[in-house]
Order: structure tokens, then C-alpha cells, then sequence
């Protein structure tokens, strides 16, 4: 795939830091609840990888190992009410991350790590129809992990840019839906 340093895919890799930029902005405006900066920073994990995979671009898939646990363990805390069951959550994360480097080459890109820890996400958000993050978290995991295993499949850039567009729209959602002065959101209580 030649999408490496392309005017896109720095795109992709900046389109990362967009939640928490928009999030910072809200805190001038009044107070942001602390579950939108939880998934702000979910949604910016992938930021760290694709800066690395920009860097390294021979060794960019290994860089997809990186932060799905990550990514999915954060929005889990916001969206399971029980810390111990977070906690159970980032350890099953973790046990999957090491399933995939195990079985898969790191050479490639990553499918086990990453649809596993995507479709938990938002098999965590379906039946939550009460809080307005619902829908963005579908989109970006739900959606956007199926868009990744049709790239992964092929592996071709018209692959690339439906994935990319999941995770826009997600995005942009996700910064729509945060806006509202009080949403509905959950954190992890002890």
C-alpha cells in the first residue's frame, strides 16, 4: 500500500488529536465532564502508532499492536460501571494482544488485537440506547472494525480510505455529541 506520507494519510494521523484538541477548546468554554477527556484520549491512542508508523514506515504494521488494547480498555472504563470489571476488561484486552503477536506476524497488520477489541467496544455500546456516545462509538468501533478487516483482507488504498472514514465520522460525531452542556455519560464508580 502507498499511502505512506501522503498528504492523506498525515490526515489520518493528525484526524487522532482531534478529540482531545476539541475537548480542550470546550474546557475554556465550561467545565467538560471527565468522561468525554477518557474517550477524547481513547480516540487519540491512535495518534502515538501512525506518528511511529510515519517515522518507520518499513516497520509501520508493527505499530498496530500498539493500541487497540489500549484504545478499547479506555472507553470501557467509561462505559462498564464497575472498576474491578474494567480492570477485567483491560486484562482480557492485554491476554488478546498477546494472543496476537503470538499467532500473527508483526510484519503484517493486525485483525485478531484489533476486531476483537473494536467489536468488545461496541458490543459494550449497543444496548446502551441512554447515553448519547452510543452512536460515535458504533460508528468509529463497530463500523471501522469491519472497514479494517476489508483492508486488511485486501490491503489495497481503496480499502484504506472507508476506514478512515469511519474513523472520521466517529470522530467528527464524537465532537458533536460533546457539545451538549450536560451528556449522558458514564464513568467508572469503585
Amino acid at each position: 500500500m502507498s499511502v505512506t506520507n501522503s498528504w492523506q494519510a498525515n490526515a489520518a494521523w493528525q484526524m487522532g488529536l482531534v478529540p482531545l484538541a476539541w475537548v480542550s477548546v470546550l474546557r475554556v468554554a465550561r467545565r467538560v465532564d471527565a468522561s468525554l477527556w477518557w474517550v477524547a484520549a481513547a480516540l487519540g491512542v491512535s495518534w502515538l502508532p501512525d506518528a511511529a508508523a510515519n517515522h518507520w514506515p518499513d516497520d509501520a504494521w508493527m505499530f498496530t499492536f500498539l493500541y487497540p488494547a489500549t484504545q478499547s480498555s479506555l472507553v470501557a472504563a467509561v462505559l462498564i460501571l464497575s472498576r474491578r470489571r474494567a480492570a477485567m476488561f483491560a486484562l482480557a484486552m492485554l491476554g488478546v494482544a498477546l494472543l496476537a503477536v503470538l499467532v500473527e506476524d508483526v510484519a503484517k497488520p493486525d485483525w485478531i488485537l484489533y476486531s476483537v477489541a473494536s467489536f468488545a467496544v461496541a458490543v459494550l455500546a449497543w444496548p446502551l440506547w441512554q447515553i448519547s456516545l452510543r452512536g460515535p462509538l458504533l460508528v468509529y468501533f463497530g463500523l471501522g472494525a469491519i472497514a479494517w478487516l476489508v483492508h486488511v483482507r485486501w490491503l489495497i488504498v481503496p480499502t484504506w480510505y472507508p476506514f478512515q472514514l469511519c474513523r472520521a465520522i466517529g470522530i467528527g460525531w464524537f465532537c458533536i455529541v460533546s457539545m451538549r452542556t450536560s451528556p449522558n455519560f458514564r464513568l467508572v464508580r469503585p
